[in-house]
């Protein structure tokens, strides 16, 4: 759960130092769904979040995990759908998740086995 939250903060300041214009506000002929901000659309934060809670269940749980993998692909197409995010948001949301909560996991693990090996 760290990890997620980790890679979310990390996704918010990536939003506010690389600005991108989300679908809606570029194409006029978007269907809207819901309003949502403007220029935060890279990384998305749902696919960053969802990507990182399913990689952090792969060190507990597979079968799970994979159930939540198909969960989160399905909010990345449904947010493109939406208007709301481009596919490439969605693929930096993945990436930042699953990088976050792997590097995230391997440095606590090397910090455990060096605290308690000596």
């Amino acid at each position: 759960l760290g990890g997620a939250v980790l890679a979310w903060l990390i996704s918010q300041g990536i939003n506010m130092l690389y600005p991108v214009a989300r679908p809606f506000l570029v194409f006029d002929t978007v269907n809207l769904l819901f309003t949502h901000g403007n220029h935060d659309s890279f990384p998305s934060g749902h696919a960053t979040v969802a990507f990182a809670l399913a990689t952090g269940l792969f060190y507990y749980n597979k079968p799970i995990a994979w159930l939540c993998v198909a969960g989160a692909l399905l909010i990345g197409v449904s947010r493109i759908i939406a208007g709301v995010h481009w596919p490439a948001d969605i693929i930096a949301g993945l990436i930042l998740g699953v990088a976050t909560v792997f590097i995230t996991h391997t440095l606590l693990s090397f910090i455990r086995r060096f605290l308690y090996e000596n």
